[in-house]
């Protein structure tokens, strides 16, 4: 009987010997910014909010709405033995695609994740004192701006949301028009034109505004009998592609495996994903 409870009195000792050690330990992910510089934590801030442009691009994402429901692309059925996909191409190609479609699904998840991203990054980045953080801003709600137009060309509603805290705002027809004018318009001046491919320039926000004026007859009203496209509108399609020293375009290019390619000093590169 004593050596038993010599033995729990041994075992309690040591169990309190060893939950009272003080753990050393070393933070190896990204969960604490002790240490990092405020231009490290601009940067962490901003990266996210380009960071799904490859899945948004995707050619089973946004690429295949786009294409293979206007015939830009045709995907090779081949009796159901290729890229049959349980009909899903099929059903784009004759405009029969339901909400549960993997297509629409995924591209919407993308580009409201984005969305999201990009007021986060608005909001945290107002109190950094990093000297990029203004044009970090920018980009964020430039970009905000962005997936907003291919939500608007998608489906006919943009997400207003300021702060993020708070629950988003649907807006459709022209007052979606003229906030995401408004957006581009006021981040325009605080952009710059020397940063490379794969961020948000003047050159980008031009285009953009273009895309948005040519299309603003059915922005505004896509359910309309038919759509009259105002000269004023075709005026300033005209004056911001001829900004840039060719038409605007946006290119969809893989950034991994294109090292050997200059485009970071062409002047084609106006927006490279």
């Amino acid at each position: 009987m004593k050596n038993k409870i010599i033995l729990l009195l041994a075992t309690g000792v040591l169990t309190l010997t060893q939950s009272c050690t003080k753990l050393k330990e070393t933070i190896l992910d990204e969960s604490s910014v002790t240490g990092l510089t405020e231009k490290q934590i601009a940067d962490g801030t901003i990266a996210p909010v380009y960071a799904q442009l490859p899945n948004i691009f995707l050619h089973t994402n946004l690429f295949a709405l786009q294409e293979i429901s206007t015939d830009e692309a045709i995907l090779p059925y081949r009796g159901g033995t290729d890229w049959g996909d349980n009909g899903i191409y099929l059903s784009l190609h004759r405009h029969q695609t339901t909400s549960t479609d993997p297509n629409v699904r995924n591209t919407w998840n993308f580009i409201t994740q984005s969305l999201s991203r990009a007021v986060s990054a608005v909001s945290s980045l107002q109190s950094s004192k990093d000297p990029n953080a203004k044009l970090y801003i920018a980009e964020a709600r430039g970009m905000y701006a962005f997936y907003n137009l291919l939500a608007l060309d998608l489906w006919g509603v943009i997400f207003v949301k300021e702060d993020p805290g708070q629950v988003s705002k649907i807006v459709r027809g022209t007052e979606a028009v003229e906030y995401l004018k408004k957006v581009l318009l006021e981040v325009e001046p605080q952009l710059d034109n020397t940063i490379g491919p794969g961020r948000l320039t003047k050159a980008a926000v031009w285009g953009l505004l273009a895309k948005l004026h040519l299309n603003a007859a059915v922005y505004n009203d896509r359910y309309a009998a038919s759509f009259t496209f105002k000269p004023e509108d075709m005026d300033k399609v005209v004056e911001y592609t001829e900004r840039s020293s060719l038409p605007m375009y946006m290119h969809s290019l893989p950034i991994i495996g294109q090292s050997s390619m200059t485009t970071t000093t062409t002047t084609k590169s106006t927006f490279l994903l």
